[in-house]
């Protein structure tokens, strides 16, 4: 980024993505407002943070840290490299950022360590913003848990919507990254193993996730709610841009696999929820026979059909073993979708997670 006359003034980027300064990071011309990042940035020319550091990314723009930056709540800042001549150890190289988790520059040289400073504000006025209502089922010890407190840790996945809670059989404490988040109880959940596929027939689990869901009523303030298994690595800005024109007030809900909806990731806009909410308890008694052969998200699928919720096809939102014969654990997750699935341990979660948010799309 190219410094101003005035080092001292910072800037505010982006009121529109032809405000920003381009010219030194190679964005290419073809770039639209459609690629534009969630929050402005202040720019702070020389400016860095001593350590608080999250991760280093190589090869970026300063757009592309910022919409890398957009992905984690517990980004606040990031340094970007720029050639000033200072080699001091530790800096870093021209197109690369480092997250940050503090803002608290103490007397920190960007001159000598070759950085200037991005500090996130508020969202852009560019329309992107879709509110998002986002819940993950858990279990209440185990796997399930150590990959949603790592989550709260980081602030990503669901920890990034705008409105989100946590489902599971007892009221549980979770902490991570100095945070505390309680999970509300919906009672009992455990379930058998059965059906054509041996799956879990958890859809009565889910039925109580529903309705808690429909009787707290924030998932009105949202444009959109998404229900998220805890072991799905998750980025929800990019639902939200990809799905930045869609109606929010249509009785719709996204179809995510070639093999119907798929309980990973499920989507649904307002329009689709208020049906649903009003059809639940006739749902419930129309398919309970399926309880004991079909998971939740069958029975979803069929709810939503059975209340004349329409389904919009839409293959950008998930990619799992199950669908298109796609495999994410062992291809990696650099698709560019929104969510990828099974990554059952912390650690392989976080690799992921990298990979998609290092993904240029």
């Amino acid at each position: 980024m190219a410094a101003s006359a005035d080092a001292s003034k910072p800037s505010l980027l982006p009121l529109a993505l032809e405000d920003l300064d381009l010219t030194s990071t190679a964005v290419p011309a073809s770039t639209t407002t459609t690629e534009a990042p969630q929050y402005q940035y202040l720019q702070i020319n020389k400016g860095c943070v001593h350590a608080h550091s999250i991760s280093t990314h190589r090869g970026k723009s300063v757009l592309e840290c910022m919409r890398v930056c957009d992905t984690m709540s517990s980004c606040v800042a990031f340094e970007y490299g720029v050639d000033y001549g200072g080699g001091a150890a530790g800096h870093l190289v021209v197109k690369e950022c480092r997250l940050k988790t503090s803002t608290a520059r103490s007397d920190c040289d960007g001159a000598k360590h070759d950085t200037d400073l991005y500090i996130k504000k508020a969202w852009t006025p560019t329309g992107l913003k879709m509110p998002l209502f986002c819940f993950a089922v858990m279990m209440a010890k185990g796997g399930e848990r150590d990959l949603i407190e790592a989550q709260l840790h980081h602030g990503i996945g669901i920890f990034t919507c705008d409105h989100h809670t946590v489902l599971s059989s007892e009221r549980v404490k979770l902490e991570g990254g100095g945070r505390v988040f309680y999970a509300e109880s919906i009672g009992d959940m455990s379930c058998e193993y059965g059906g054509p596929y041996y799956l879990a027939l958890n859809s009565d689990i889910f039925l109580r996730a529903w309705k808690r869901v429909f009787s707290d009523g924030t998932y009105l303030k949202a444009d959109l709610t998404v229900k998220v298994d805890p072991d799905a690595v998750f980025i929800p800005s990019r639902l939200q841009r990809h799905l930045r024109f869609a109606d929010p007030d249509a009785k719709v809900y996204y179809n995510n696999c070639d093999h119907g909806l798929h309980g990973p990731i499920e989507v649904v806009a307002r329009g689709g929820m208020i049906t649903m909410a009003r059809g639940i308890q006739a749902c419930e008694r129309a398919l309970r026979h399926e309880f004991s052969w079909a998971g939740e998200d069958v029975f979803l699928r069929h709810c939503l059909g059975y209340l004349d919720v329409d389904r919009v096809d839409d293959f950008r939102l998930l990619s799992e073993t199950h669908c298109f014969d796609e495999d994410p654990v062992r291809d990696g997750c650099n698709s560019g979708k929104v969510s990828f699935h099974p990554f059952k341990e912390v650690d392989s979660y976080f690799k992921c997670f990298e990979e998609a948010i290092d993904t240029n799309t």
